[in-house]
């Protein structure tokens, strides 16, 4: 008699254990593999994101205004790109500079122009709906300086610290 009690508990914790483990995990919400996410910026640019068939990576494209002090220039319209992994599933960034030729213009400088950029942008998915996000949001900010043959720098312009948003579009 006292055998049925106990082998009714361990039947009972033996069922309890297994039963997680044969349980099917849920799947994470994810970006759209091939989706693509357009919105606007803060400084009223359309913003384009673009994820690959694998829901790996992001290519953004996002036109946008520098605003310059100390030289001739007053603003500066450049397009900001990046290609950048997703991390967890969820969000990304990114970090660049870069040096360039430009071409020479006595207005701004003399000698052999180049520009130097210090680009950043982070974002993160939100809003899921049936396992795919639907929107994306986050900031960016881009500095340039424009250097003269002697290397001294004739301009500075700084895009300030932007946002953005994105939604999904259905295809």
């Amino acid at each position: 008699m006292r055998l049925r009690p106990t082998l009714l508990g361990l039947a009972v914790i033996a069922l309890a254990l297994a039963g997680p483990a044969a349980a099917k995990p849920h799947k994470a919400p994810a970006p759209k593999k091939g989706g693509r996410y357009v919105g606007r910026s803060s400084q009223g640019k359309r913003v384009t994101f673009r994820i690959d068939r694998k829901g790996r990576k992001v290519t953004l494209r996002m036109p946008e205004r520098l605003n310059c002090a100390g030289g001739p220039l007053a603003y500066v319209d450049d397009e900001l790109g990046f290609d950048t992994r997703i991390k967890k599933h969820r969000s990304f960034g990114e970090s660049s500079t870069e040096s360039d030729d430009i071409a020479d213009d006595p207005d701004v400088g003399s000698g052999n122009l180049t520009v130097d950029y210090v680009d950043s942008v982070s974002g993160r998915f939100s809003r899921a709906r049936k396992k795919v996000y639907r929107r994306l949001s986050g900031k960016f900010h881009t500095r340039m300086t424009i250097r003269d043959g002697s290397g001294a720098a004739v301009e500075k312009c700084d895009s300030g610290t932007a946002t953005f948003t994105a939604t999904l579009v259905k295809r």
